[in-house]
C-alpha cells in the first residue's frame, strides 16, 4: 500500500493542477459509469456525447457520473437488472480476441473461418469458466466460506466483477482475471484426477507401499 501510494503521488500531483481538484488516479469512472448507467445504454461501450466533447476531463466525468447516479437513483430495479446483464456480458462470452483480429484472419483464412474460431474459443472459455467455478466451490469446502473469498485469487476475481456489473461491461474485461480462473480449474480438474485414480483397482494396487502386507496378506492402514 506505501509502495502503491508513493508510486500514484506524483500523478495525483500533476492531476491536481492540471484540473484545479483533487484527482487521484484517473478521470474515467464517471464516464464508464454513465456508459452502462443510462437511458439508452445497453451496458457495453458508448460514445461520450457531443455535449461533454469540449470539457475538460475532470469536469465532464463529474457531469457524465451525475447523471448516471441519478438514472441510477431514479430506477433502482432497472439497475439490478442491468447489473446482472453486465455480468453475463463480462463473463458470459470469449470472443472478442478474434474480433480485434478479424481483417487479418479474413485476409489469411476467409470469413467462414470467424465463426469456427468463435465457437471454439467461446466453448473452451466456457468449460474453463465451469471449472474455475467449481474450483472455487472445493475451495469453500475445504476452507470454508470466509477463508475461500478472503483468498487473494476470489478478491481480485470478485472486484473486477463487481465494478463491470456496476459500470460499463464486455467480455475483455475479465481478462485480468482470468489467470484466477484458471488456477481455480485447475484444482477442480486435478480433485476429478485424484478422484479418478482413487477409483482405479490398478491405481490402488499399484499405490501399495511394497512390504506393507500383514500375516494373513492384507494391506495395514
Amino acid at each position: 500500500m506505501v509502495v502503491a501510494a508513493l508510486l500514484i503521488a506524483p500523478w495525483a500531483v500533476r492531476n491536481s493542477r492540471e484540473f484545479h481538484r483533487p484527482v487521484l488516479l484517473s478521470t474515467n469512472g464517471g464516464v464508464t459509469l454513465w456508459m452502462g448507467n443510462h437511458a439508452n445504454s445497453d451496458g457495453g461501450y458508448a460514445e461520450v456525447p457531443a455535449e461533454f466533447a469540449g470539457l475538460d476531463e475532470a469536469t465532464r466525468d463529474e457531469q457524465m457520473g451525475g447523471i448516471a447516479k441519478a438514472y441510477i437513483r431514479a430506477h433502482p430495479a432497472q439497475f439490478v437488472w442491468n447489473s446482472l446483464r453486465r455480468l453475463q456480458d463480462t463473463f458470459g462470452r470469449e470472443t472478442i480476441g478474434i474480433a480485434w483480429n478479424e481483417p487479418g484472419l479474413v485476409r489469411a483464412f476467409g470469413p467462414r473461418v470467424l465463426v469456427w474460431l468463435k465457437l471454439v474459443s467461446q466453448a473452451y472459455w466456457l468449460a474453463v469458466l465451469a471449472l474455475g467455478l467449481a474450483g472455487f466451490v472445493l475451495l469453500v469446502a475445504s476452507l470454508g466460506v470466509w477463508r475461500a473469498v478472503s483468498h487473494p485469487g476470489a478478491i481480485t476475481w470478485l472486484y473486477f466483477a463487481g465494478v463491470h456489473a456496476v459500470i460499463v461491461s464486455q467480455d475483455r474485461y475479465h481478462f485480468p482475471v482470468t489467470p484466477y480462473i484458471a488456477g481455480f480449474a485447475g484444482m477442480a480438474v486435478w480433485a476429478m484426477v485424484q478422484r479418478s485414480r482413487h477409483a482405479d483397482p490398478a491405481f490402488e494396487r499399484t499405490a501399495r507401499p511394497s512390504g506393507m502386507r500383514g500375516s494373513t496378506g492384507s494391506a495395514l492402514g
